[in-house]
């Protein structure tokens, strides 16, 4: 363990760096726990080597390395040895974490280990591209168990998800699968959907006045009503013409496919 301070100005700071404390192993001094103290103004946390945590009001560890919050949650990643917190990976597809000091971490399969590695040699992962993505050996091998998808960077429509099917098996050979430089993403075809759908708002009619709402039982998927305040058949919104909910619905209807 090493000796460290921060500064917390408010209860939000003063609860996430007693969570990160926590999370590298120390524990209160006087009470050798991890309960969150209570904040009630502007003071100092200073952590030891022997694993303990303290709380003064004024800077009295000026020997002690002072910290942002953000480089003490860069600690705490790197102190959990995660391969999943990685934020850059390098030509070869090994991978690194950058921290807030612009230090380098490689990982060696077990833990990080700082490295004399440009940072611009380096790609960043697209946590929100990457999620959900397997690899190709594994794409291979679960083919003819799950729905699997590939997404290949030279399609011309981007962002575009294909499922792998047994009726094209032979358009597709084993290097878009297992080469390293490899321009094919798999994933297994999602459960869910993003829902984005653009359609006329709704408006809040008078009671007693003529509107139209959804009604998934009715074969056209809307219907024509009078407003009852007392009602909850309009939960959904209503809307003013039936053009308009025509809309509401075709866009509806265009989630299934």
């Amino acid at each position: 363990m090493n000796n460290y301070k921060i500064k917390v100005n408010n209860e939000s700071e003063s609860k996430e760096a007693q969570e990160y404390f926590f999370a590298l192993g120390y524990v209160w001094a006087d009470t050798k726990c991890q309960t969150q103290m209570e904040w009630t103004c502007s003071c100092w946390y200073s952590c030891f080597e022997d694993g303990d945590l303290c709380l003064d009001r004024y800077d009295v560890t000026h020997h002690h390395k002072e910290l942002c919050i953000a480089e003490l949650q860069d600690l705490v990643i790197l102190h959990r040895n995660d391969v999943s917190d990685a934020t850059h990976v390098g030509r070869s597809g090994s991978e690194y974490f950058v921290a807030e000091n612009d230090a380098v971490f490689f990982f060696d399969g077990s833990e990080w280990i700082e490295k004399q590695v440009d940072v611009n040699n380096l790609k960043p992962i697209n946590k929100s591209e990457e999620q959900g993505l397997i690899s190709g050996a594994d794409a291979l091998a679960m083919v003819h168990t799950c729905t699997v998808q590939y997404s290949c960077a030279k399609d011309p429509v981007k962002d575009r998800w294909t499922t792998i099917t047994d009726h094209f098996w032979d358009q597709y050979n084993l290097g878009v699968f297992l080469n390293k430089d490899t321009t094919w993403k798999f994933r297994i075809k999602p459960r869910t959907i993003k829902l984005e759908l653009e359609i006329p708002a709704p408006f809040e009619p008078k009671e007693g006045e003529k509107a139209y709402r959804l009604a998934p039982i009715i074969p056209c998927g809307y219907t024509e009503f009078y407003f009852d305040e007392d009602e909850n058949e309009h939960q959904f919104g209503a809307w003013d013409s039936e053009e308009k909910v025509k809309q509401v619905v075709a866009a509806f209807r265009g989630i299934k496919g």
